[in-house]
């Protein structure tokens, strides 16, 4: 009894795959259709094509190249902390060219930072302002503890500078989420 259901079954598979199937004619018609010069992909909309008509009054070429700088801004504060990271490398041994490293590119991203600041912030990015501040006041702490531990004022200097490190991260990752989330909100990418 299970095998004739089990032919059955089989039997009513093929049957409904023929009917259904295209045949080679009109699978080379879909895929002629498809290259042809009517139908590119330029023609379908994307996200800020699609995002302009959403707020006409945000989205503007103030609020575009904003967010341009803010895309490499963001890029360039990576780059800074990847530099601090060989501190937290545990297989390394900690000397003071590492620390001087690091402490000069926390204070080229504190430079860059105050350029930044000098821009005027469209409303849209006041969320993305807050996290960022969170990361800078994180930054400066980490500076503050890699200037005592070139000093040697302190023993947990190294403990407390991966904590602010770690923390800076974490704001780091927030700012990205925030900025990708603003882009497609208002279509800037």
């Amino acid at each position: 009894m299970q095998r004739f259901f089990l032919v059955l079954i089989v039997l009513l598979l093929i049957i409904s795959g023929c009917a259904i199937s295209d045949s080679e004619e009109d699978i080379v018609n879909d895929l002629t259709i498809q290259q042809s010069d009517e139908n590119t992909k330029e023609d379908q909309p994307n996200n800020m094509e699609q995002n302009t008509f959403l707020n006409p009054n945000v989205r503007t070429m103030d609020l575009q190249g904003y967010a341009d700088y803010t895309g490499t801004y963001i890029y360039s504060v990576y780059q800074y902390l990847e530099t601090v990271d060989e501190l937290f490398n545990d297989e390394r041994v900690i000397n003071d060219s590492i620390v001087n490293d690091a402490t000069e590119s926390l204070k080229r991203l504190l430079e860059e930072h105050e350029h930044y600041r000098q821009i005027e912030e469209p409303q849209p990015f006041n969320g993305l302002s807050d996290v960022h501040s969170v990361a800078i006041y994180e930054i400066e702490l980490l500076l503050e503890e890699l200037n005592k531990m070139k000093k040697g004022q302190s023993n947990n200097s190294l403990e407390h500078a991966r904590r602010h490190y770690e923390n800076a991260i974490l704001s780091h990752n927030l700012m990205e989420r925030e900025f990708m989330s603003l882009s497609e909100e208002y279509g800037l990418y």
